[in-house]
């Protein structure tokens, strides 16, 4: 009979502070202390394109990294009532937050072209992905306490990690899921307030390349869905295990 028990017996949050500053804080101080600063400081510059679209990639990459490993450890804490472990990750993802939003506003306004705009200006706007990621959360600890209820009414509440990532069966994999496409929606949605008006003023794409321009963020969606479901699985079979007995 398998059933799940957590790695750590006698310390178990120490896993989850462990996971949470090594995925989540330490790649958001690299990508917010030294990428962000170049990605700002060459934004415009047609001559360092290439390397502002890849520096761009990165950043978002590790951006995904932080918000699916927090979601992650949300995931498996909420089915297995860890209310110390959501509470350690719970602080550590806002300390990430909050620091991202803050140094992105620094980076904005020290290096910003336009001398008008003012440091209040910039960290607000930093500061309003902070509530979209805060919305998400809410929304994926709902969740997950809905699956994990109705796992448990039925008696198959096993989030045991052999297979996690291909068990339809496993009510902590359908949570993962049910993240990655939360985040998904979002990110299409803010794209789409970016795409439509520019539809509305130049029109329907005329050739491939317009068209490409219009498509990329929507396929990076995509990647970044599948991307963020891997983790979430991969954070789930770190914190559990299968013990057979």
């Amino acid at each position: 009979m398998a059933h799940t028990t957590p790695i750590k017996k006698s310390r178990p949050t120490l896993r989850y502070v462990l996971v949470m500053l090594l995925l989540c804080l330490l790649p958001t101080l690299l990508r917010s202390g030294i990428l962000q600063p170049i990605t700002v400081y060459i934004e415009g510059d047609v001559l360092l394109e290439s390397e502002y679209a890849a520096l761009s990639g990165v950043s978002d990459f590790i951006s995904c990294v932080a918000l699916f490993t927090a979601l992650g450890c949300l995931i498996t804490a909420v089915f297995e009532r860890k209310k110390k472990c959501i509470t350690a990750t719970l602080i550590i993802f806002a300390l990430c937050e909050v620091t991202a939003a803050l140094l992105a506003a620094f980076w904005q306004y020290q290096l910003q072209t336009n001398p008008t705009l003012t440091a209040g200006y910039f960290t607000a706007y930093a500061f309003s992905g902070i509530f979209v990621d805060a919305a998400i959360t809410v929304g994926v600890i709902l969740l997950t306490r809905l699956l994990r209820d109705h796992a448990e009414k039925k008696g198959s509440l096993d989030i045991a990690s052999r297979g996690a990532v291909f068990r339809r069966d496993n009510p902590a994999n359908l949570a993962g899921i049910a993240a990655t496409l939360l985040v998904f929606v979002t990110t299409v949605i803010r794209e789409l307030t970016v795409t439509l008006p520019l539809l509305l003023e130049y029109g329907a794409p005329i050739n491939r390349t317009e068209l490409i321009y219009l498509l990329e963020p929507y396929m990076m969606a995509v990647i970044y869905l599948l991307a963020g479901y891997a983790i979430t699985a991969l954070v789930l079979m770190v914190l559990v295990k299968d013990e057979t007995k």
